[in-house]
């Protein structure tokens, strides 16, 4: 069994105006009620993404051991990589199964972190898409599916530099 100490903190000053918030002196997950403490399913591994690279690269998926995480850390060496999330009904798609992604933008060195692969999805929708989408959007607490995230994919959208993208995953 593996232990995670987490260290996080942020501090912004403007006009004279400092705002902090988090430590260095403490972890992030150090009181009892937010120990984490994990299995041994680890998954670590480095990807060489070529300068802006239009091919998506898988990082990780649901059919790679461990098939879920706890936690998840991945980070680039360069600004303009993109990460997408991709989830769907039940891990499958079809009739009333979207999938669906999210991307987020990685700067270099900054890590981007999740405590478990836990998503919702709206990919339920059948009959006329555009107004079920419109109503199930604004309504995502109440009416998506409770899922996990079956797949994480990079781009490197730097247009000068080659990326290294580590993810790092543990169940």
């Amino acid at each position: 069994m593996g232990t995670l100490k987490l260290y996080t903190k942020f501090e912004y000053t403007s006009n004279s105006n400092t705002y902090t918030d988090g430590s260095i002196a403490s972890t992030l997950v150090d009181s009892d009620a937010l120990q984490k403490t994990f299995g041994d399913e680890i998954y670590d591994r480095s990807f060489a993404l070529a300068q802006g690279q239009s091919t998506p690269e898988t990082l990780w998926s649901d059919s790679i051991k461990p098939s879920d995480f706890d936690f998840l850390w991945i980070v680039s060496t360069v600004d303009d990589v993109d990460i997408q999330f991709v989830t769907n009904e039940g891990g499958t798609t079809g009739a009333n199964n979207v999938e669906l992604g999210y991307v987020f933008r990685l700067k270099a060195s900054c890590p981007f972190i999740l405590m478990s692969n836990s998503s919702m999805n709206g990919g339920n929708i059948g009959g006329d898409m555009d107004a079920e989408w419109a109503t199930e959007i604004d309504i995502w607490n109440t009416a998506w599916i409770v899922d996990t995230i079956d797949r994480i994919q990079a781009v490197n959208k730097n247009g000068s530099a080659a990326a290294n993208v580590r993810i790092f995953a543990v169940t």
